[in-house]
């Protein structure tokens, strides 16, 4: 089954909340007699978020279109996770009540990767020259998602920076590679009827969204 990818555009992720998590999917052996419980990590974890929306206007016919060409749950949305303090950076300009004046699709600032990384590096090195990757926030290389857990300066005076990131590298990343400082993910609606914008007075609706990442993807 061929899987369309549709970007969702920044214009219409104007988030009232932001819960994105990752999905460990762990798995218990039992409890013992005497009360200890062993936990097993599966290979595969993935990131779910329930994100609602706040849109106006014109934005609130940009994510019925969008919404639209995914089909429920046939096709794949690209997502960007976005929250409250980076919505500046990813809209660019707005009118006076903070709504897009574009689409915008754009994915926002950027670093290069140093070097290469391996599936399962728990850290990689990037170069800030104008942006910086802080601790907490989302990145992504390849529209996969990682939260930097802690960073460390290559040394003194440099502007490379080694950034401790959670979960593992899933795929391998070549030197120079793209990271995304507002991240994006490939994700499907958890329920075909997903975020369905009822309008209400002036204009306004907040729809509720509910996705799980797409990992078996090539």
């Amino acid at each position: 089954m061929v899987n369309n990818v549709i970007t969702i555009p920044h214009g219409v992720m104007r988030v009232l909340n932001c819960d994105w998590d990752i999905d460990w999917r762990s798995q218990s052996a039992g409890e013992g007699a005497e009360g200890s419980e062993q936990i097993f990590l599966q290979p595969f974890p993935r990131w779910i978020g329930t994100p609602q929306l706040i849109l106006h206007g014109e934005a609130i016919r940009l994510w019925r279109a969008t919404r639209a060409k995914a089909r429920g749950r046939a096709n794949v949305y690209r997502v960007p996770l976005l929250e409250k303090s980076n919505l500046p950076n990813a809209y660019g300009q707005a009118d006076s009540r903070g709504r897009p004046l574009n689409g915008n699709y754009g994915d926002g600032p950027t670093v290069p990767l140093v070097n290469a990384a391996a599936p399962g590096a728990t850290s990689i090195v990037v170069t800030e020259t104008f942006h910086r990757a802080g601790i907490g926030r989302y990145i992504s290389i390849a529209d996969w998602p990682y939260l930097v857990v802690d960073r460390q300066r290559v040394g003194p005076g440099s502007a490379n920076w080694i950034l401790t990131i959670e979960m593992p590298l899933r795929r391998a990343a070549a030197a120079g590679a793209t990271v995304n400082l507002i991240a994006h993910g490939l994700f499907r609606a958890r329920e075909d009827t997903m975020g369905n914008p009822e309008v209400g007075l002036g204009d306004v609706s907040t729809p509720q969204l509910s996705f799980a990442e797409w990992i078996n993807r090539p």
